[in-house]
Formats: structure tokens, sequence, C-alpha cells
């Protein structure tokens, strides 16, 4: 059986080669948005999900959303069907999504949003046991737990990596939000 990567990063230096690595491991890449067009632009093969499973396009509802407002669609209602739902899994030939690489955008004082997308990612795939990856820099340690599996070190590093930027990111939007409104 096909596994997948699931890959959504504001990161794009270093992310084909991370990708690359991934899927010559035997992983299909299931994108969207900028992620799908780097990944694209670098010869990689991409299943565009933004386009298969919310219908983006001129026409759809979707259109004048912004891609942090689709991500979090994505990452709140699409992705846990990904993972849970037979017709789904059966559309993509029974593959599973085995690794998850996902990265926070930033809230800044331009732009304090939360990234509930990233964040819905990032503990939808923790809770399904799917091995997520926050940083194209993480490469070493998911290839070497895609390379041995039975080895546990370079898995748990991911998990705490992974808990230890929500929490980060959670930080740091509640200080930009706490900028905006004076209360620092």
């Amino acid at each position: 059986m096909t596994q997948n990567v699931l890959v959504s990063s504001s990161i794009k230096e270093g992310l084909p080669e991370l990708v690359s690595e991934i899927a010559q491991r035997g992983h299909e890449v299931l994108s969207f948005g900028g992620s799908a067009d780097t990944l694209s632009g670098a010869g990689l093969t991409v299943t565009d999900i933004e386009a298969q499973y919310l219908g983006v396009g001129p026409d759809s509802p979707w259109a004048d959303a912004s891609a942090l407002e689709r991500r979090a669609e994505l990452g709140r209602f699409v992705l846990p069907r990904l993972r849970d739902d037979p017709a789904v899994l059966a559309e993509l030939g029974n593959s599973a999504i085995q690794v998850a690489v996902i990265s926070l955008r930033n809230p800044t004082l331009e732009n304090p949003r939360l990234d509930e997308g990233g964040l819905a990612y990032i503990a939808a795939a923790l809770n399904g046991g799917r091995l997520v990856v926050t940083h194209p820099d993480q490469i070493g340690l998911v290839c070497s737990v895609l390379d041995h599996p039975a080895r546990t070190r370079s898995r748990m590093q991911l998990i705490y990596e992974a808990e230890e930027r929500m929490q980060q990111h959670t930080s740091r939007w509640v200080r930009a939000v706490a900028a905006l409104r004076g209360t620092t």
C-alpha cells in the first residue's frame, strides 16, 4: 500500500529537498496552494488536495477566501476525513497519510492571525499517530524514522519539536494580540 505525505508549509526554503527525500522512500505527495506550487515547480509530482477536496476554483465559494482560511478549513474538516473516511481513502487508492510536513505561519503585528489550520493539522496528525515534520531542517530526523521505523528516538524528537512549535506559535500570537491592544 502506498503511503502519502501531506505538505502545508509557509517555509519554502529546503522544502523541495525534504519532500523529495520522503517521496524517494515511496510516498506520494499531497499538498495545496503555495506549497503545491513550490513542489511542482521543483519537478515533484503533487496531488492538489485543495482542488480535489474543497473544490477550489474560479467558481468555487472558496475562490475569494484567503489561503489561511482555506488552510483552516482543510485542517479542521478535511484532514480527519483523509485519515479515517473509507471512501476518501479508496479514492486515494487506499493510501494513508503517514507523514505530515506542516509549518506554522508566525503571527505578526501586521497579521496577528492565529494559524488555526496549521495547529489543527499538527494536532490531528499527532493524534492519528502520524510522523509530523514542522521544519525542513528536520530532514535527517524524518529520513532516520522512515529508514528505521523500529527506532523511536528520532520519532520522539519530532513529536517533542512539533509540540514545542505549537506552544511557541500560540505564545507569539498572544503577544501580537496583546501588543495590538496595548496591553503588553
